[in-house]
């Protein structure tokens, strides 16, 4: 399962154990609902970042208030973006506990796909600053050690593994968010190269360069 579908369901075992639990998210057309399963949902204000440096600082700082304002014992952070350097400096600035959760191996990796070096060192810095770190695999746990030095704790995905299903199915479906590193080339390369099947593809319009993958999607789909 992703890691938007684990902190979800993470927040839905916390609510069923009476406590208060709430997800911030971006806001998306048509709305989200108020609250699922007992967990509350709360529709952030869209992003002002972009690639203007004063949004971004203003980002930053609201960011920054967000978590001191929290006031958590422990503050837990997941995937490895500029948010965990954020989280990790404004909880270690209140002496709170931070704890990084790696979302995949990708995280251990943050400079193949990401070109912007500062945001690449802010980042991990995030890292270096926890006071612990979960991962998923004993391959995560390895990535963990060499790259930052530092023991990891294991902890498992708990999306449940889907059932299999009997018999042939009607075609090979994707899913995801256009962004390169995910690779929505290998699945029409896939398509190209088994004819005789069906391919479906959900391309969600997310990521920093969807727009260009987008083109490129449709260019190699042409033919297929």
């Amino acid at each position: 399962g992703g890691a938007e579908t684990q902190i979800l369901l993470l927040a839905l075992e916390l609510a069923r154990r009476g406590r208060r639990v709430a997800l911030i998210c971006f806001p998306v057309p048509g709305g989200l609902p108020a609250q699922v399963g007992g967990v509350d949902v709360i529709q952030r204000a869209p992003w002002k970042g972009g690639r203007r440096r004063l949004g971004q600082l203003f980002e930053l700082g609201l960011g920054l208030r967000a978590v001191a304002r929290a006031d958590a014992a422990t503050v837990l952070q997941r995937g490895l973006h500029m948010e965990t350097g954020l989280a990790a400096i404004a909880a270690r600035a209140r002496r709170r506990r931070f704890v990084f959760s790696s979302a995949n191996r990708l995280d251990f990796h943050l400079g193949d796909y990401e070109a912007r070096r500062a945001q690449v060192a802010f980042s991990e810095l995030g890292v270096r600053l926890a006071s612990a770190i979960v991962v998923q695999t004993d391959e995560q746990a390895e990535m963990c050690r060499a790259k930052f030095g530092r023991p990891s704790t294991v902890i498992r995905s708990i999306a449940e593994e889907v059932p299999a299903r009997q018999g042939v199915g009607e075609a090979f479906l994707w899913v995801g968010r256009l962004d390169t590193y995910k690779r929505p080339l290998a699945f029409v390369d896939l398509a190209r190269a088994v004819p005789e099947a069906r391919f479906h593809m959900i391309a969600v319009p997310l990521g920093k360069d969807w727009e260009a993958a987008h083109e490129e999607l449709e260019a190699a789909t042409r033919d297929v």
